[in-house]
């Protein structure tokens, strides 16, 4: 069940963010899966990101995928020397992730697609504040 869920949310986000807003809501889920999971299911969780990604905007196939999984990877790296459970670095690693993913992809870098970006992990942040700790506990779990 959880697995459809997530397949889902996946596919809704990225027809959302392309049909209807411009914000990568993608790339705030495939933060919350690099600090929620671990190693192999958040990498095939991002690499799905960018592939539905690229399929529904018509982009060139696997290559948002290809920046999701090494950003997953990336974060992986820096959480086992680092705490990201501090909200300002959280927002520097969806800024220059955001500000990494534009400049990638060509896209130009607009302020208020980056304010946006913030205030949704920010705000996802102060309701589900589990999502950004290192190791949650063993007894719960992830509710979507």
């Amino acid at each position: 069940m959880k697995l459809a869920a997530v397949f889902f949310l996946i596919l809704g986000l990225s027809l959302f963010q392309t049909t209807f807003l411009p914000v990568n809501l993608l790339l705030i889920l495939v933060i919350i899966f690099s600090l929620w999971q671990k190693v192999p299911e958040s990498f095939i969780w991002a690499f799905l990101a960018g592939l539905f990604l690229d399929l529904i905007s018509f982009n060139q196939l696997g290559f948002s995928s290809i920046i999701f999984v090494s950003l997953d990877l990336i974060l992986k790296l820096y959480r086992q020397r680092f705490s990201l459970d501090h909200p300002l670095l959280i927002s520097f690693v969806l800024v220059m992730s955001y500000c990494l993913y534009s400049w990638l992809t060509g896209r130009e870098i607009r302020i208020w697609e980056a304010v946006i970006l913030l205030m949704v992990i920010l705000v996802i942040r102060l309701f589900r504040k589990e999502l950004f700790l290192a190791f949650p506990k063993q007894g719960k779990k992830l509710k979507l």
